[in-house]
């Protein structure tokens, strides 16, 4: 009887055991390593992005600079900044620069112009960051047509 009271006033203490104990923190810890992977996967993703979103603004800001050049009078020495020709693979004077986005890192930028329908010129603007990182998007190509005023 003795035995009894003593097993009942210690279950009614209730408690983990060591073995328990040792198993909530295995679980525990398990989940935490998965934390940190989905944590350092966002971070480079988001990284990315944001790198996508700088590299788009630049080619953007050049596609509208080569469409005001069209809208300029025929006569205008600023026409011959969208004349056909460039290239996306290699820098080529007067179709290709550089600029520096927002957080500071370079961006190459190179165009082509070709002719397109109906009196249009396609323009494809190709931009790529100064220096090859790992969170970085290699190359981004973008497309447009340019209403040339005649």
């Amino acid at each position: 009887m003795n035995a009894y009271i003593n097993e009942s006033a210690r279950s009614a203490r209730g408690g983990f055991t060591v073995i328990e104990l040792m198993v909530a923190v295995m679980i525990i810890s398990v989940g935490l390593l998965g934390m940190s992977s989905v944590m350092g996967s966002s971070s480079r993703l988001q990284t990315l992005a944001i790198s996508r979103g700088e590299m788009a603004t630049a080619a953007e800001s050049k596609v509208e600079e080569l469409r005001v050049f069209g809208a300029t009078a025929t006569d205008s020495p600023l026409r011959v900044a969208i004349a056909v020709g460039g290239s996306l693979v290699a820098p080529v004077a007067g179709y290709s620069d550089s600029t520096q986005a927002v957080s500071g890192r370079w961006l190459y930028r190179r165009w082509q112009i070709q002719n397109g329908v109906a009196g249009t010129r396609q323009v494809t603007v190709r931009v790529v960051p100064k220096g090859a990182l790992r969170d970085l998007v290699k190359r981004l190509d973008f497309s447009s047509l340019l209403s040339i005023t005649t």
